[in-house]
């Protein structure tokens, strides 16, 4: 496996949006150039890694779960979070990551939660409560944020194909902020791609607020993580408010 990359978007809009994206700072463009062109001649004399390169910039968002108030969900949908028998039914989907995958983590203490209708879940979500992190391929986590007692973070959000645009998924997202709250989880991040639009609106409409960058690398097996200063951080903040995706 080569390099991480972000999803691509053919919207003109979307280009014409990404094209006032900050510059990467120069310690950033840097460790891009390092890694991406290190030669992999020199990985020879072992056998490498699946993921013997790794770049991948993520914008880090955070919402504050002490303010919301209870939801009655609609009683068609079962909402929960899956024991381990429902997370191998989630792995015979065919729109599944491999078995293996979900049982990781797992036993990493990370929870599914889920929302189906007969039997037959429709959207799920997977929460940490040790760390944020991102997956490279379906093997190997990279973990860039250890969290407090009282902080959760989401990832690996989907709702199966068939089942799209019927408002599974937001209230999906609504249940698990409000168990969440409940269990005294004060504070959830999740971590998005700068261009992924979609992702970006509907974290942004939801009351998540830009907390950080976060710039992840892996090169054989070291790794390092640079984050976003304070000032670049606030430039990128800029650039959200710039794009309108909080507006209806």
């Amino acid at each position: 496996m080569g390099l991480i990359a972000a999803p691509v978007f053919s919207d003109l809009d979307t280009k014409k949006y990404l094209a006032t994206y900050p510059a990467n700072p120069l310690r950033v463009h840097a460790a891009d150039t390092l890694v991406k062109y290190f030669p992999r001649r020199y990985f020879t004399w072992r056998s490498p890694s699946v993921q013997d390169k790794i770049i991948s910039h993520t914008l880090v968002f955070r919402k504050n779960l002490t303010t919301l108030r209870n939801i009655t969900n609609d009683q068609e949908y079962d909402l929960g979070v899956a024991d381990e028998a429902q997370v191998l039914k989630l792995a015979e989907h065919k729109e599944a990551f491999p078995l293996h995958t979900y049982l990781n983590r797992l036993k990493a203490g990370d929870e599914c939660f889920y929302l189906a209708i007969g039997g037959e879940i429709k959207a799920y979500q997977w929460v940490s409560y040790r760390q944020c992190k991102i997956y490279c391929g379906f093997d190997s986590e990279f973990g860039f944020l250890d969290l407090k007692q009282d902080e959760s973070y989401t990832y690996d959000f989907y709702t199966y194909r068939s089942s799209r645009g019927k408002g599974y998924g937001q209230a999906l997202k609504r249940y698990t902020w409000q168990e969440l709250a409940h269990h005294q989880k004060n504070l959830l991040y999740c971590a998005i791609h700068h261009e992924n639009f979609i992702s970006l609106r509907i974290h942004l409409k939801s009351a998540f607020r830009l907390q950080g960058l976060s710039y992840l690398y892996r090169l054989m097996a070291l790794t390092r993580v640079i984050h976003g200063t304070q000032e670049e951080v606030a430039r990128v903040a800029r650039w959200l408010d710039s794009l309108g995706l909080t507006e209806p």
